[in-house]
């Protein structure tokens, strides 16, 4: 069984619709700020990267999340998709 993850994932701004394309292949993601995004996939972070980037030199942070605590300001719909997400991290 391959277990899925959340992931953080940061782009830059030029990379920002071909990211989003690319990150609909391989998992369930949110975008919650302008570049920014979480990911929910059950590939690691270096095949996140492979997936997304344009040319493997491409600016892409990524890392993987523990959302057993979280807090702040965003759209009700991030804080819905995380919850639906708990569900299955815990």
């Amino acid at each position: 069984l391959n277990m899925s993850n959340l992931y953080y994932v940061q782009v830059k701004e030029q990379f920002q619709e071909i990211s989003k394309d690319r990150m609909e292949n391989i998992g369930d993601y949110i975008n919650i700020f302008d570049t920014t995004y979480l990911l929910y996939t059950n590939k690691k972070s270096k095949e996140i990267y492979e997936s997304i980037s344009i040319d493997n030199e491409s600016s892409v942070f990524i890392i993987q999340c523990n959302i057993n605590d979280f807090y702040g300001r965003a759209n009700k719909r991030v804080w819905q998709w995380l919850n639906e997400k708990k569900r299955f991290l815990n």
